[in-house]
C-alpha cells in the first residue's frame, strides 16, 4: 500500500516524493541495463508521452542533431539516467500504479529518444542508469 504522505507543497500528482524527505539515507547503484529493460522496467511519469516517430524527428530537427541525440546516437548517453527506486508503485494523476518499481526522475529526453531510437532498432545499449533506494520507500 501507499503512503499519503506528501510533503508540503507538493502538487498532489507523479512520484510519492516522501522517499526523499531523509536525503542522508538515501544510496545509490550504477548500473547498465539494456534499452529493452529500461522501457519496460522503468516508468517516465513526467515529460512524456513517447511517441517514437514524433520523438526522432524532435531530436533531429532539419538534421541538426540535438545533444541528446548525439550522444546516443554514437550508441549510449552521456550522462546515466536518474532513477529512483519505488519497491511500493508511485501515486500518478491518473491514480495508483503499484506496479511501477522505477520512476525517471532525470533524463526525460534521453528516454523519449531511447524510445525512439530503439523502435528503429538502433542503441540497444546497455547504458548505465544511477538507481537511488530510499528506506522510506521500502
Amino acid at each position: 500500500q501507499l503512503p499519503r504522505h506528501q510533503p508540503k507543497g507538493f502538487s498532489g500528482f507523479g512520484v510519492n516524493w516522501v522517499c526523499l524527505r531523509r536525503l542522508e539515507l538515501i544510496s545509490w547503484e550504477l548500473v547498465a541495463w539494456p534499452s529493452s529493460k529500461i522501457l519496460s522496467d522503468v516508468h517516465l511519469e513526467f515529460g512524456g508521452p513517447m511517441n517514437p516517430d514524433n520523438d526522432y524527428r524532435a531530436f533531429n530537427p532539419h538534421g541538426c542533431l540535438t545533444p541528446t541525440a548525439r550522444a546516443l546516437n554514437q550508441g549510449t548517453w552521456d550522462i546515466p539516467l536518474l532513477v529512483l527506486s519505488t519497491p511500493n508503485g508511485i501515486r500518478s494523476i491518473t491514480g495508483e500504479l503499484p506496479h511501477v518499481r522505477f520512476i525517471v526522475a532525470e533524463g526525460s529526453k534521453r528516454m523519449r529518444y531511447l524510445n525512439a531510437l530503439y523502435h528503429r532498432n538502433e542503441a540497444l545499449g546497455p547504458h548505465d542508469l544511477f538507481i537511488m533506494h530510499s528506506p522510506d520507500a521500502e
